[in-house]
């Protein structure tokens, strides 16, 4: 019997910026509309779960980028990963090796 197994990368919320957690959050309107018509995430009392398809293309991803860049960015390092997730949590780690944001 084969099992589907996800594999997910957790950072923390601090590298995302403000702008795109308030349009995670559902508080931007016309951004948050045109994010949903590409992008499935889920929100938690903590953070944020983020579907990162592994065979959409570049097209893709320059669509989120328009948007929230470092989304794209964190998004095209999961793809790296061979996660299907991106989990961003408050208390989640966070790496010098990536942009970080104070909000």
């Amino acid at each position: 019997m084969d099992f589907e197994i996800n594999k997910k990368l957790v950072l923390s919320t601090g590298h995302i910026q403000a702008t795109t957690s308030k349009i995670l959050d559902m508080e931007d309107d016309p951004q948050t509309e045109a994010l949903a018509e590409i992008l499935i995430w889920e929100r938690s009392e903590f953070g944020y779960r983020i579907y990162v398809p592994l065979d959409d293309g570049p097209a893709y991803h320059m669509t989120v980028a328009a948007l929230c860049p470092e989304l794209a960015a964190l998004m095209l390092l999961t793809h790296a990963q061979g996660c299907k997730w991106l989990v961003l949590d408050a208390d989640g780690p966070k790496h010098e090796q990536l942009p970080a944001f104070d909000w």
